[in-house]
């Protein structure tokens, strides 16, 4: 189970923001990512992780369908990279990520004080599975 009693307490306090966490081991050129769904860095876990506002200049933007894992299923999480430089979207298309290893990690903060209510969490290991690219125009890049 990922969350404690004592867990479930503090998810009951007033002001609750979740983060969830993703260790990406892309090959060079572009190297290890560690990234949130907030704004900002953040260091936890003895890590400093880039929020959307990264400095290769991406975004995480979503993580969707993150689901707890069962046993014989597969579990499933979306996540989109927008807002990416050329040259860090250059790098993505030009690489086989197909496999690249992804950890995904769970973490609560108290909203206004920045206290970590509950530190990381490995919610599952993975690896990225069926990328996909959409460029539109000269400005709207994002890899999924």
């Amino acid at each position: 189970m990922l969350f404690t009693a004592d867990d479930l307490d503090k998810l009951s306090a007033l002001h609750v923001c979740r983060q969830f966490f993703a260790d990406v081991e892309f090959a060079p050129p572009i190297g290890r990512r560690r990234l949130h769904t907030g704004a900002g860095p953040i260091a936890i876990g003895g890590e400093t992780w880039d929020g959307t506002s990264d400095p290769f200049g991406g975004q995480l933007v979503a993580l969707t369908g993150v689901q707890e894992v069962r046993f014989g299923q597969a579990p499933v999480v979306t996540a989109v990279f927008s807002g990416a430089s050329l040259t860090w979207f250059k790098a993505l298309w030009d690489e086989d990520i197909e496999g690249t290893p992804c950890t995904l990690y769970f973490a609560v903060f108290d909203q206004e004080t920045g206290e970590v209510l509950i530190p990381l969490r490995e919610v599952f290991p993975g690896r990225l599975s069926s990328p996909a690219f959409e460029i539109v125009g000269i400005g709207i890049r994002a890899a999924t």
